[in-house]
């Protein structure tokens, strides 16, 4: 089932933090220019997706970009998702993904958040590793 989908991703992320190679992800470069996440934060609870993003920040080389998906609130779907699929996500507000960036370390003036069109669901965020 999706939920224990969800709940298998959230435990190998947490296990991943309490690891050594979590330690060691500052002294290793994961990204030359670009990571890109889609279809992953949705299932991330605010904690761990901080630290993710904190992990990935470290990670990646200087001046490379990260490019991260959410689904916003609103979306007029999603109780038929949870009803007839069990498929439960989380979604944000433009402000809450941006928030969590910030939280991660990345300063305001190397984020950028869009979405996918203008009346979009889904939102983008890029940012760029000083």
């Amino acid at each position: 089932s999706r939920k224990l989908r969800h709940d298998l991703i959230c435990q190998q992320i947490a296990r991943f933090f309490r690891s050594r190679k979590h330690n060691e992800i500052g002294h290793a470069q994961l990204f030359d220019t670009r990571a890109v996440a889609l279809g992953l934060f949705d299932y991330l609870p605010r904690v761990l997706a901080v630290s993710l993003l904190k992990a990935l920040r470290k990670g990646s080389a200087a001046g490379g970009e990260l490019l991260i998906g959410n689904f916003a609130k609103g979306n007029p779907t999603a109780p038929f998702m949870e009803w007839a699929a069990d498929w439960r996500l989380i979604y944000r507000s433009d402000e809450e993904f941006l928030q969590m960036f910030l939280d991660a370390g990345f300063a305001p003036e190397d984020l950028t958040c869009e979405r996918e069109t203008a009346d979009g669901l889904v939102l983008m965020v890029t940012a760029r590793v000083p």
